[in-house]
């Protein structure tokens, strides 16, 4: 009816759901390209998005329907409501495609603000996904060793894996990390409207949630919540941090809540389909600072500045090849030839690696500041504020904060003093998705 043809793009433009979910593999079986849109975005920067990656369809909720028809999308939109009537899936020809073609595309940016489409191809996807099974099969291993079972004897012995999924789906840590992994695994999925701590504490008890993956912040709120202690959290067996680095004062709290639950955490991006480095358990505590071991299935070097690889220990910038690599920044050849030495991608983070294969994060080349495990780029802020008529310079960077790892700070000159910080502040509401305010 729409016209999706093997390799055709087609948007995902909602709130987490099981529409999401089942429009994801919809697209997919139908030989198509799933594009993940920032359902949290403003209408322009919606329509932006579908233009950019010449999706001739696009799948949403009806809030963004709306949003995207009054920013003048001019492709066909399709909402939730009609998904739950489309036709049998058996009705619906399976197209198989090559290892490869392109599967989806999640977006991401460096520090010019403008989103680009990276886009991932079906190999990227499953061995990104491959990569999550694995951290989760190294729980378990570790579990029947403390028990002294074999694995699969532990497995039959405990419930079904209950993943309370925090992460937006348009993320690579909501899709592949716990979508499409607990998807894999026969895993149930428990969704929230939003976050809210009491909420998350009451559907952990309820729901038996076993998987509990969040970045600083929620897992911070989950540890300060209100009557935590009134709740029954024993089902909990793996917590994770993603998005940013691992406080240590916050692993350290974690351990002492959740004495017998196994803490993971890990370094990746959107460009690497998911994790370079991983470690959970004794494998973390025993270096607090790494952002885990590099993965069996990345290579991973270190740079400098004028291009030689550095001896272990070295510090420079991390280049990651492997099956997990994007193919290419949509429409964006010149972004793409940036980003890449031959097979070797340029993740734009400074770290190190020790002897063991532990990966140090020390620094980032980027512009650009991680508050909530959300990206947010300076440039793109600053041109915002920079349209208020009052507005003499502004300048935006981040300061370290326990709860969102990294807190926005706006300094500005004003040509009027009647421009304070809430009128300011008032102005960025309206030229800005929420989460950048």
């Amino acid at each position: 009816r729409y016209k999706v043809h093997p390799g055709a793009a087609v948007a995902i433009c909602m709130k987490n759901s099981p529409g999401w979910m089942i429009s994801f593999v919809a697209i997919l079986r139908a030989g198509g390209v799933a594009v993940l849109v920032n359902s949290r975005g403003t209408g322009a920067t919606m329509v932006q998005a579908v233009q950019d990656t010449d999706c001739v369809l696009v799948l949403t909720d009806q809030r963004r329907a709306d949003a995207l028809r009054q920013s003048g999308c001019k492709v066909s939109i399709v909402t939730a409501g009609d998904i739950s009537n489309a036709p049998e899936a058996n009705s619906v020809p399976e197209i198989r495609r090559a290892e490869d073609d392109a599967a989806a595309m999640f977006f991401t940016s460096g520090t010019t603000g403008i989103a680009k489409a990276a886009v991932i191809s079906n190999r990227a996807l499953v061995t990104g996904t491959m990569n999550s099974e694995m951290a989760i099969t190294s729980v378990f291993q570790r579990m029947a060793t403390a028990y002294n079972i074999e694995v699969e004897t532990l497995k039959s012995q405990l419930p079904q894996s209950c993943s309370l999924l925090i992460f937006p789906l348009f993320h690579t840590s909501g899709c592949s990390s716990i979508f499409l992994t607990t998807l894999i695994n026969g895993g149930k999925l428990v969704l929230m409207e939003r976050w809210n701590a009491q909420e998350a504490l009451r559907l952990i008890e309820a729901e038996r949630v076993t998987v509990l993956g969040g970045v600083p912040a929620t897992l911070w709120d989950i540890l300060n919540a209100e009557n935590r202690e009134t709740y029954d959290l024993s089902s909990l067996i793996s917590l994770s941090n993603g998005g940013q680095a691992f406080p240590r004062n916050l692993l350290d709290a974690l351990r002492e809540t959740f004495p017998k639950a196994y803490i993971g955490a890990g370094y990746g991006m959107t460009e690497t389909a998911g994790s370079v480095s991983q470690a959970t358990g004794e494998a973390l505590l025993s270096r607090p600072r790494a952002s885990g071991t590099v993965l069996p299935m990345v290579d991973v070097r270190i740079v400098s500045d004028d291009g030689q690889t550095l001896d272990v220990g070295g510090t420079g910038e991390i280049w990651v090849k492997g099956a997990v690599l994007m193919t290419e920044y949509y429409g964006r050849s010149e972004d793409t030839k940036a980003s890449f030495s031959g097979d070797w991608f340029r993740t734009g983070d400074v770290g190190y690696v020790d002897a063991d294969n532990y990966v140090y994060i020390v620094d980032r080349k980027t512009d650009m500041v991680i508050s909530g495990g959300e990206n947010i780029y300076c440039v793109e802020v600053e041109a915002a504020l920079n349209k208020h008529p009052d507005v003499f310079q502004v300048c935006t960077f981040g300061v370290p904060d326990d709860r969102l790892g990294e807190k926005l700070i706006a300094c500005f000159v004003a040509t009027d003093e009647a421009l304070t910080s809430e009128v300011l502040e008032a102005f960025a509401k309206d030229n800005l998705a929420t989460y950048r305010v």
